[in-house]
C-alpha cells in the first residue's frame, strides 16, 4: 500500500484549483465553508511550485483530471482505511541562522523549521478545522477555553480575566491567581489518552483512526547548510 502511495505522490502533479477541487469533492463531512481556507493553504503552495503556462494551470486539462482522480483515491482511502502514509509523517527539519546574534556557538541563535509533504497538510489541516467545528457545535470546549478556538484571542481571555477580578473585589473577595507555563505540550500528548478523550467526546470512528495512525512512527532527518542526517524515528512526537 506504501509503494502504491509513494507512486502516486510522484505523479501528483496539479494546479491550485485542482487542490480545492478535490478538498471539497473528497470529504462528504467537510463542506463548511471554512474548510476553504484549510484547501487554500496547501494550493498556494502547490501554485509555487508547479507555475501556470501559457496553455493555463500545467496546460493539459487532460493532466489536471488525471491528477484529480489520482489525489482523491489517495485522499480518500487514507481517511476511509484510518491509515496516515509514511511519506506525510517523514519530516525535513532545517537549521536555520538567526540574524544579529552575538554568540552562534549558542542553540539560541538558530531556529529549526520543520518541512513536510504538501498533501499531508492538507488532510491535516481538514482534520483540524473539521475537529474544531465538531467542538464548537456540540459545544466540547468550556467556555473558558481561548486557546486555538476561532474568533477568540489572548484580548478577550484578559478582559475575562479582569473582569472576574473586578467582581470579587466588589464582594470583598482576595484574588489568588496561579499561571503554568507548559512547554511541549503537543510533544507529550499521549495517543491512548487522546484517543480515550476523543472517544469520550464523540468524535467518529473515521477520524479517531486516522489521528492514531498520524501520531504513530514519525520520522525526521535535520539539515544544517551541507550536512544532512540520515532519516530516523521521533520518540514521543506527540501531535508536533
Amino acid at each position: 500500500m506504501e509503494t502504491a502511495l509513494k507512486l502516486q505522490m510522484e505523479n501528483f502533479q496539479v494546479g491550485w484549483i485542482c487542490v480545492l477541487n478535490i478538498v471539497l469533492a473528497t470529504f462528504s463531512w467537510a463542506q463548511e465553508g471554512h474548510l476553504w481556507k484549510a484547501a487554500t493553504y496547501a494550493s498556494m503552495r502547490l501554485l509555487h511550485k508547479y507555475p501556470a503556462t501559457k496553455g493555463g494551470i500545467r496546460g493539459d486539462h487532460r493532466k489536471q483530471s488525471k491528477g484529480q482522480s489520482i489525489s482523491r483515491n489517495l485522499l480518500s482511502e487514507d481517511v476511509e482505511l484510518g491509515h496516515c502514509p509514511y511519506r506525510w509523517k517523514q519530516a525535513r527539519i532545517i537549521v536555520l541562522r538567526k540574524s544579529r546574534k552575538p554568540d552562534y556557538g549558542s542553540s539560541e541563535a538558530y531556529q529549526p523549521i520543520s518541512l513536510l509533504n504538501t498533501l499531508g497538510k492538507v488532510l491535516e489541516a481538514v482534520m483540524a478545522r473539521r475537529l474544531s467545528f465538531w467542538a464548537e457545535t456540540y459545544k466540547l470546549l468550556p467556555d473558558t477555553q481561548f486557546g486555538g478556538r476561532l474568533g477568540r484571542n489572548t484580548e478577550q481571555a484578559l478582559l475575562t480575566l479582569a473582569n472576574a477580578i473586578d467582581r470579587a473585589w466588589l464582594r470583598l473577595k482576595v484574588i489568588t491567581l496561579v499561571a503554568f507555563d507548559l512547554k511541549g505540550a503537543f510533544n507529550g500528548v499521549n495517543d491512548s489518552s487522546l484517543d480515550a478523550r476523543l472517544q469520550a467526546k464523540d468524535i467518529p470512528t473515521v477520524a479517531r483512526r486516522w489521528i492514531r495512525s498520524f501520531m504513530e512512527s514519525q520520522y525526521a532527518s535535520i539539515s544544517f547548510d551541507d550536512f544532512q542526517t540520515e532519516i530516523s524515528p521521533l520518540e514521543n512526537a506527540g501531535l508536533a
